[in-house]
């Protein structure tokens, strides 16, 4: 799940070829750090529990901790990319994650991990903000969409290196879990010596407009945003589409973390598989949404998105009744990760593409940052909720809460589109000037 922040930035001119690829290089790596934390917490978690002596909701609450530093950070990156600049910004962020997870790796106390949580969660969201802003200024499209799937690759890593360090630590002292948090923060502190490294390069906002073609190529300059043409917050939130939007995106970053998270637990702990399985399930898992998300953006070339979305929303159904089948074992358990994580996949991205054209270039910027904020607050409640259930009903209600959420998807999103199509056939002279086809 990525979040953009506004800000006015001066262009310059385009960077020199060697600069920009070793700026795209950064970009990725940052991106892939962003993914690793998010992606070992489920394979983590039951391990951490034991050591900490701690009832499995408690989950929710380090989750919470974790969204609310992403939410504080990123509502001010804009202001912080004007006061101290994107490269500051990467590297101060970067080693607050660090010394995050080393915290996590040495923390005695479960009471230590959850301000700890609020600090990589204050780190990862000023990454997530500075570099979309800076990349989505610097480079075309391609670029950042390249950039968003490597999140993914970090979050396919992460349950890799956990599983493991939990697999080949167990419950010996120090715990594998810390090991695994350990590694991570090795890796975190290798990308903030790249930062520190490269510090001036951030220095200056370059143009997307292409690449130059010689070394004396002109500025090209590429306003951000422009302030006087973004609607205010009412004027957005009266829009039928941006509401359902905002409430799709509280309901599938939910879904998507609540598999993540969850996923691990219920066949290691309610189904007996082995932690080598349960990895390999959570695995697979963020991997298909990563694949998924490559393999849809080269499928949009010939279909629509709204094609797309609709069997992306026909397949997670399918994927959650799956996963609620007990007597298939570690086969169907991987299979079913696999086809759910490949299903939400085009979701994030794909809304995201649709949202100027359905609700219009003047109230873009506004929508795409409430459909991000919600997608932020879905992601502290809706495994919260899971947690909930887990602690009174079992385990086993955690696939069935997932089937019910992405059926809730399914059915949002074709009226979302149906709407879209009455707001087409109305006649010009009575259709809203905000909803354009798509």
């Amino acid at each position: 799940m990525t979040i953009t922040a506004g800000a006015t930035m001066v262009a310059s001119p385009m960077p020199t070829l060697p600069r920009r690829q070793l700026l795209i290089l950064l970009s990725f790596v940052a991106f892939i750090s962003l993914g690793l934390p998010d992606g070992v917490l489920g394979v983590a978690w039951p391990f951490m529990r034991h050591d900490f002596d701690l009832p499995i909701s408690r989950l929710g609450w380090f989750l919470s901790f974790g969204v609310a530093g992403y939410l504080i950070s990123s509502f001010f990156a804009g202001q912080l990319v004007r006061w101290i600049g994107v490269g500051r910004i990467l590297l101060f962020s970067t080693v607050l994650v660090a010394a995050s997870l080393t915290g996590y790796a040495l923390s005695p106390r479960w009471e230590v991990i959850l301000p700890l949580a609020l600090c990589v969660g204050l780190g990862s969201g000023a990454i997530d903000a500075a570099l979309n802003v800076f990349v989505a200024s610097a480079f075309p499209a391609r670029i950042v969409s390249w950039l968003h799937a490597f999140y993914g690759v970090g979050a396919t890593i992460g349950p890799i290196a956990m599983t493991a360090a939990v697999t080949t630590v167990t419950f010996a002292s120090p715990p594998g879990w810390r090991w695994g948090y350990a590694s991570l923060a090795i890796l975190q502190g290798l990308t903030a010596v790249g930062f520190a490294t490269t510090l001036s390069m951030w220095r200056t906002m370059p143009s997307a407009a292409g690449v130059p073609s010689g070394p004396q190529s002109p500025v090209d300059t590429k306003p951000v945003l422009e302030a006087d043409a973004v609607a205010g917050t009412a004027e957005t939130l009266r829009h039928p589409v941006v509401r359902l939007h905002v409430l799709t995106y509280f309901i599938y970053a939910g879904t998507e973390v609540t598999a993540g998270q969850w996923l691990f637990s219920l066949l290691l702990e309610s189904r007996s598989l082995s932690p080598a399985t349960c990895g390999a399930a959570v695995t697979v898992f963020w991997a298909s949404l990563t694949a998924g998300r490559i393999a849809f953006g080269q499928a949009a070339e010939r279909f629509s998105a709204v094609a797309i979305l609709r069997l992306a929303t026909c397949l997670a159904p399918i994927a959650a009744g799956l996963m609620c089948v007990r007597s298939g074992g570690a086969p169907l358990a991987i299979m079913a990760a696999g086809l759910l994580g490949f299903s939400l996949a085009p979701m994030f991205p794909m809304w995201i593409s649709l949202t100027p054209a359905r609700v219009g270039e003047r109230l873009a910027a506004q929508a795409i940052g409430f459909q991000v904020s919600a997608a932020t607050v879905g992601v502290a409640v809706l495994p919260s909720i899971a947690g909930w259930l887990a602690r009174n009903v079992g385990l086993e209600s955690i696939p069935v809460f997932l089937m019910a959420t992405t059926v809730a998807l399914l059915f949002i999103n074709g009226w979302t589109a149906r709407k879209v199509r009455d707001a087409e056939r109305r006649p010009p002279a009575v259709r809203p000037q905000t909803e354009v086809p798509d």
